[in-house]
């Protein structure tokens, strides 16, 4: 196994998890979310079809368009990871603001921050019930609070 590969557990609750990231990526599909992540794909299909009629020019057209499709998947990773922050951000903020933890809206933030990171991985392939129930498994080897204060 690599190191960036997740094991599969194949657990129910992984299952489960898994079938609500699947939903929430067909959402955000549907609700136009995604565009970043598909104008790379579209790149990709470009590069692919050049390749394909054997176009050249100063250099391989296609490897160059895969490089700046990959390039645009990262840069999209990292503002959905960005995305991420803000939704933790504005709970905190409710927390800051007297809100109280059974608040309907530092509720709202937190069903934000879960839907936000399902779409992600769900877009990256990432089974993502399968990587809890495994970090979970790896945390139970863990010392109280990993040995710390908090």
């Amino acid at each position: 196994m690599k190191n960036n590969e997740v094991t599969l557990n194949v657990t129910g609750e992984a299952a489960a998890i898994n079938s609500v990231a699947e939903v929430i990526g067909e959402w955000a599909d549907r609700k136009g979310f995604r565009e970043d992540w598909d104008d790379a794909d579209w790149l990709d299909r470009l590069a692919d079809t050049l390749m394909q009629m054997a176009v050249k020019q100063e250099g391989d057209v296609s490897t160059r368009l895969h490089e700046i499709a990959e390039k645009h998947r990262r840069l999209a990773n990292v503002q959905k990871l960005m995305l991420m922050v803000s939704e933790a951000s504005e709970a905190l903020g409710d927390l800051r603001n007297g809100f109280s933890a059974h608040s309907r809206t530092y509720g709202e933030e937190l069903a934000d921050l879960i839907i936000r990171v399902m779409e992600n991985a769900q877009k990256n392939r990432i089974p993502i019930g399968d990587a809890i129930i495994a970090k979970m498994d790896i945390n139970e080897g863990r010392a109280h609070k990993h040995g710390k204060n908090f």
